[in-house]
Parts: C-alpha cells; sequence; structure tokens
C-alpha cells in the first residue's frame, strides 16, 4: 500500500501531467489503470476506476474532493468497495490569462494561505 504522501505526490504529477499533454489526458480517462500503474499508484484491475472531472470552485476554497485526506481514504478503502473515483480538475487558466485579485496577490506575496492548486492536495 503506497503512504499517502507519496500518494499525494504521485496523483499531483498525474493531474499536472494531465494538464500538460491532452493525449496523456485522453489516455488517463480511457485507460485510467494503466496510467495509474505507470504513475505507482497500483490499483487491481478487479477495481473500477471512475475518472470525475471537475471545475474547482477557487483557488483558495474547500475542494469538491474533500480534499488529500478524503481521497487518500478512498483510495486506500478501493479494495474493499471496488471502486475509486479518481477527481481530476480542469486545467487552470493559462498564466497570462490569469487574473489576481488584490488579496490573492497581498496572499501570495507575503505567503499566506493561497493554494497554487485547484485540487488543494498539497496544502
Amino acid at each position: 500500500m503506497v503512504s499517502k504522501s507519496d500518494f499525494l505526490i504521485a496523483y499531483g504529477k498525474v493531474v499536472a501531467h494531465s494538464w500538460d499533454d491532452k493525449a496523456y489526458r485522453d489516455r488517463l480517462f480511457a485507460e485510467p489503470h494503466a496510467v495509474l500503474n505507470e504513475a505507482g499508484l497500483t490499483i487491481s484491475d478487479g477495481i473500477k476506476i471512475e475518472v470525475a472531472e471537475f471545475a474547482p470552485a477557487g483557488a483558495s476554497g474547500a475542494s469538491e474532493n474533500g480534499g488529500p485526506d478524503a481521497m487518500y481514504g478512498a483510495w486506500a478503502k478501493a479494495a474493499e468497495t471496488g471502486t475509486y473515483t479518481l477527481p481530476v480538475p480542469t486545467a487552470p487558466a493559462e498564466a497570462s490569462d490569469m487574473v489576481l485579485y488584490d488579496e490573492e496577490l497581498e496572499g501570495v506575496a507575503g505567503g499566506g494561505d493561497v493554494c497554487c492548486c485547484p485540487c488543494c492536495c498539497c496544502c
């Protein structure tokens, strides 16, 4: 069984790669077992993986996936439940297209509580 930190690191890499490479993203949705196994997230072929795309609510709000503890808990229980839903946030806007409001700029400049990842899995 993969540790929580290893799970979150591998998950983050899968999501980031899916944002950067459309062919990889398409393959993630079509062949989630293979893609996750290659990323070090081995899961039995008997477990159904549902890849669920979602639009994040905001840069610093609670995520739709329940956060890192809930995600890892669901992953760890997949053998018992027989299914795992892999939440994949939609890709963020290009940096040149992003608009940061004063509160967000202050938080970033001061090291405040602003998450750069829409799934907030690294916080």
